[in-house]
Order: structure tokens, then sequence, then C-alpha cells
């Protein structure tokens, strides 16, 4: 789905002139990343600031286009997992930090610059 998904992020009127069903591609993304999230939270757990930061790191590695953004928040999600496993471990080594408590502590301040930054750019 990643060259419609880009279709789509050209904005709704262009995607429908290109022939995109809109709201049919809307309905089939969610429900797929609906399905995955849960199967996801299922499977690891919540660590919900991972699958929140990790495509806007991607997007910012590796350019707009979900065709390099999907694999690539893939592969960021991934080290940051491992990255505050490690760093869980590592920081008191009697007691484990869990790496839920790390994410959210490198999620909120991400999350606020971006909004930060969100608020400047539409000024």
């Amino acid at each position: 789905l990643a060259y419609l998904l880009d279709l789509l992020y050209l904005g709704d009127e262009s995607a429908a002139g290109l022939g995109l069903n809109v709201k049919r591609l809307r309905f089939i993304a969610l429900a797929i990343a609906t399905l995955l999230a849960s199967v996801c939270v299922g499977v690891v757990g919540v660590m919900g600031f991972i699958g929140l930061m990790a495509p806007h790191f991607a997007r910012r590695l590796f350019g707009g286009t979900h065709r390099w953004v999907i694999p690539g928040s893939a592969l960021v999600g991934m080290n940051l997992v491992v990255l505050s496993e490690a760093l869980g471990r590592a920081i008191a080594p009697p007691i484990e930090i869990s790496a839920g408590i790390l994410t959210a502590l490198i999620g909120a301040p991400f999350f606020i610059y971006l909004m930060s930054r969100k608020n400047e750019e539409s000024i």
C-alpha cells in the first residue's frame, strides 16, 4: 500500500483526482494498522511510545515516502526497544528498569518538541 499511501499524502482531492478511492483506502489502512497494533500489544505488552516515536524518527532519517518510512519505522522501533532494554539493565545493575519507562522518558520530551515545532510552522 506504500504507493497508494503516498498518493493519499498529496491530499484528498489530488488522490481522488488520480482515481483513488480515498474512503476505502483510509478504511483499509486503518484496519491493517489496528490489527497490527493489537497483535503487537498482545505479544509484547504496552510500549506505546515506540509505536508513536518510530515513524517520526524514521521520517526524519529516510524521507517522506512510505516505501522507506514503513520498513524504517520497524528498524527504528526495534533499535529503540533494544537500546531502552539495554539501558534499563545497565543503569542500576541489581535493579532492572522497565523498557517502557525509559521509552516514555525519551518519548515525552520528543513529542513536546514535535508539538512545539508544529505550532511554530502553522504560525
